[in-house]
């Protein structure tokens, strides 16, 4: 019986000496192999909402874009329809006084 407790307590030594393997997870084809895989999904999933702002960002730029370009022409046309009006009357103005004086003459000289 001696024998048989001391190869018991020599290999219980052994064994407890010995370290514990452990499984080691596997390697990714990620380009940092420290990242799980929880991780590695949430960058995807962050990379492409980050696309797609940048999508939706550069379609309310275009769509401010042509909306500032219309109201640049907006802006100028009422600019110079005042303008346009103000040398409109005066050149009617120039015409109906031009008028008058023609007419002032020819009544002049028929009763001359």
């Amino acid at each position: 019986m001696k024998i048989k407790n001391q190869i018991g307590l020599a290999l219980s030594l052994i064994l407890l000496s010995t370290s514990v393997a452990t499984a080691q997870p596997k390697p990714t084809d990620s380009p940092n192999p420290t990242i799980s895989t929880q991780q590695q999904e949430e960058l995807e999933k962050l990379q492409q909402e980050k696309e797609i702002r940048d999508r939706v960002q550069s379609e309310v730029d275009r769509a401010f874009g042509n909306s500032t370009t219309l109201l640049n022409i907006l802006l100028i046309v009422l600019t110079f329809l005042p303008i346009l009006a103000a040398s409109g009357v005066w050149l009617l103005r120039r015409s109906v006084v031009s008028e008058l004086v023609a007419e002032t003459k020819q009544q002049l000289e028929k009763e001359v």
